[in-house]
């Protein structure tokens, strides 16, 4: 497994960074053209990271993963609020 930090990440708009649930800072982004789909989706690697691992242990059903998967990409597109 790779060693990045194994929280969840947070995109926080307002002020451009991506931190984990203990606050440490991940990154600072540039948000061009008003487009903060970027952090979002920079945000959501840990979580992609961990559904694409559970799919290949293959521990789960299909219907399972289509709706995690739809879930995720809601999240990236921002049209879901975050859970924290």
């Amino acid at each position: 497994m790779s060693d990045f930090t194994k929280h969840k990440w947070k995109f926080d708009d307002s002020t451009r960074t991506i931190r984990d649930d203990d606050g440490f800072l991940i990154a600072v982004v540039e948000v061009q053209y008003g487009n903060k789909t970027n952090g979002r989706l920079i945000a959501a690697a840990p979580e992609m990271y961990k559904l694409i691992s559970q799919v290949l242990e293959g521990k789960r059903d299909y219907q399972f993963w289509i709706k995690e998967a739809e879930a995720l990409l809601a999240r990236i597109d921002g049209e879901e609020a975050d859970n924290d």
